[in-house]
């Protein structure tokens, strides 16, 4: 089944270009990892006007030096776009590459921006209600695989939304 999105690649490209300015310059006016990271590597945020030139200019992320925020900014580093408080759910890694699980922070919007691409992602494979989703793991306090107290994790919330039960795996 091949899912059509609206517009043509140019329009996604220029819509990603600008989602992703204005994230960066919304970063840019807090001090956090990444404005840390802009100013280690003599990058004016405002100077850079393309995906392009963002592409160029903007050095890569590593996980490490995400776990190394971490660990010189405990419990949760500096990764964030909001004041801390705003911040309302709790996940984790399982720490199985790094050794360290990584903390993820979601708000309120972050989450359910998070949601609705699960929900495309169910939609675009074609799952429709009635269908039933089998999870070949346990729900732990992990992002992909589960939420805290007890919850369901965001892939299944998504299948419920889509009216499809859903059974995890039992520990």
């Amino acid at each position: 089944m091949r899912v059509h999105l609206p517009g043509n690649a140019l329009n996604l490209r220029q819509r990603q270009w600008e989602k992703l300015r204005t994230l960066m310059y919304r970063t840019a006016k807090t001090d956090n990892f990444n404005t840390r990271r802009f100013k280690e590597h003599g990058i004016d945020p405002f100077s850079i006007h393309t995906l392009e030139d963002y592409i160029r200019r903007i050095p890569f992320t590593a996980k490490g030096d995400l776990l190394n925020d971490r660990l010189a900014h405990p419990p949760f580093g500096t990764n964030f776009t909001e004041p801390l408080d705003r911040y309302t759910r709790f996940c984790q890694t399982t720490g199985t590459a790094t050794g360290q699980p990584m903390a993820v922070l979601d708000t309120p919007a972050s989450w359910e921006t998070m949601l609705a691409c699960w929900r495309q992602v169910y939609r675009a494979a074609g799952i429709k209600a009635g269908d039933r989703i089998f999870f070949a793991f346990s729900f732990g306090p992990f992002l992909a695989s589960g939420l805290r107290l007890k919850q369901p994790p965001a892939t299944a919330w998504c299948c419920l939304a889509v009216g499809c039960p859903v059974r995890p795996a039992w520990r």
